[in-house]
């Protein structure tokens, strides 16, 4: 929306959706559209949805000295979008002839109403504040440069895993990793694990265990980080890093790639962080990495549809991944008991 020129602007936009950051983005470009640089910006205010009759008022009122009027009117609760409200009326009534100078904002967190976001598709734009799926690593790393963080492809999405796809959360750890780095160090894989959710429900105990095929250690720490009260998505999304990660490297090895350096500047590691990506990759077949990401794609429907108990969805596919011939032809000593390489994950603290 940046760069929309005067002439293009509509009397009204509806903002629905949670994500705070991508409401606040959209409202600062209308914001910039409305009042160029050097422009008088003091013709907007901002209201709440029980005084949306006193915004139309206000940008009933001709600019004194020319340009625009801008209101933003915030709707408490989905509830102010429904029914046959006396507000709803009064902005019915504005919008069959809006002045041509006004701009109306309706910021609604969720479900818009049906009549109310009829009324704005109709006289102006209805916009959801949220980030496709698909559009998320790019956007991660937009907001980074934005604060001068450097982040690359890879780490891009696994933090926006790490955060469950939430732009607000994301936004949050942006600002920790701004003021815990140094401005263009690119960000590592252990800058997350330092910085990104520390405490006692650290989000990579799990997937270091899985990675390390201990199912009764990857269940202990299950059991507790969901006691925890650690999001079960989130937990997925570090489950599916692990993954991927194992996978590129395995996809690196094939092709060629054999220096250590240039395999952690490809893998936006360290040199260490790829001696242990390389101790966990030889416990899995391509087969079984590829099979795992499958399951943990239909993992995540069920979960985020509620199809299924996320505690059983995980428990499931860590007994699926973990157990099998490779797990005691890889690990020293008895099946399901960790070498001394399986000691490398977190442990999350009481």
């Amino acid at each position: 929306m940046g760069g929309m020129a005067q002439k293009e602007l509509k009397p009204v936009y509806l903002l629905t959706g949670e994500a705070e950051v991508v409401a606040a983005q959209v409202e600062a470009d209308l914001r910039r559209a409305c009042f160029p640089a050097g422009a008088d910006d003091t013709g907007c205010g901002r209201w709440d949805g029980d005084r949306l009759e006193d915004a139309l008022a206000f940008l009933q009122t001709i600019p004194f000295f020319g340009g625009k009027r801008m209101a933003i009117v915030t709707l408490a609760s989905a509830d102010d979008a429904e029914g046959d409200r006396p507000e709803l009326a009064a902005l019915e009534r504005y919008l069959a002839d809006p002045p041509p100078w006004a701009v109306l904002v309706i910021r609604v967190r969720g479900r818009a109403g049906p009549r109310l976001r009829a009324l704005c598709a109709q006289h102006g734009e209805v916009i959801a504040c949220q980030v496709g799926r698909a559009d998320l690593p790019a956007w991660v790393r937009e907001r980074a440069r934005a604060r001068g963080v450097s982040l690359g492809p890879a780490q891009a999405w696994l933090l926006a895993e790490l955060c469950g796809g939430d732009p607000d959360l994301v936004e949050t750890e942006l600002e920790k990793l701004s003021i815990a780095l140094e401005p263009g160090r690119p960000v590592r894989e252990e800058d997350l694990r330092e910085h990104v959710f520390p405490g006692p429900a650290a989000p990579f105990a799990l997937a270091d265990a899985w990675a390390n095929r201990d199912l009764s250690r990857a269940l202990e720490f299950l059991y507790r980080l969901l006691e925890q009260g650690a999001d079960p998505l989130r937990l997925l999304g570090t489950l599916a890093w692990q993954v991927r990660s194992l996978l590129l490297y395995s996809y690196l090895r094939r092709e060629g790639t054999s220096s250590p350096a240039q395999m952690a500047k490809l893998m936006e590691t360290s040199v260490g962080g790829v001696k242990a990506v390389a101790a966990r990759a030889a416990r899995f077949t391509s087969d079984e990495l590829e099979s795992a990401l499958k399951m943990l794609a239909e993992a995540d429907y069920l979960i985020k549809t509620g199809r299924a108990d996320p505690r059983l969805v995980l428990e499931e596919f860590l007994v699926r991944t973990i157990s099998g011939p490779r797990a005691e032809r890889a690990q020293p000593g008895r099946a399901g008991r960790p070498g001394p390489a399986a000691q490398e994950g977190p442990e999350p603290r009481a």
